[in-house]
């Protein structure tokens, strides 16, 4: 699934590790040199890269805008920022 948002746009993938699989969502702000961004979408009980993408799916359908500043607003007015909260 490939989504355009007005500064970003953000698409699906699925990756396997030892038998795993997880959806990944990953997105770009629409500027020069800007990085790829990546969100983990866990998925339990995934068999396949297919089951894994399409819960990475259900949840990029859940996006309502990734900001210029490639903050992710959810919906239900959840917004993921790029800056940890807490000390690491």
């Amino acid at each position: 699934m490939f989504r355009e948002f007005p500064h970003a746009c953000a698409w699906t993938d699925a990756m396997a590790e030892a038998g795993c699989y997880t959806g990944l969502i990953e997105y770009q702000v629409t500027r020069e040199g800007a990085p790829v961004e990546v969100l983990w979408v866990y998925s339990p009980g995934s068999r396949s890269a297919a089951e894994a993408e399409a819960q990475a799916q259900r949840m990029l359908e859940r996006v309502c805008d990734i900001d210029s500043e490639g903050r992710v607003h959810f919906d239900d007015g959840v917004t993921l920022q790029e800056d940890c909260p807490w000390p690491v």
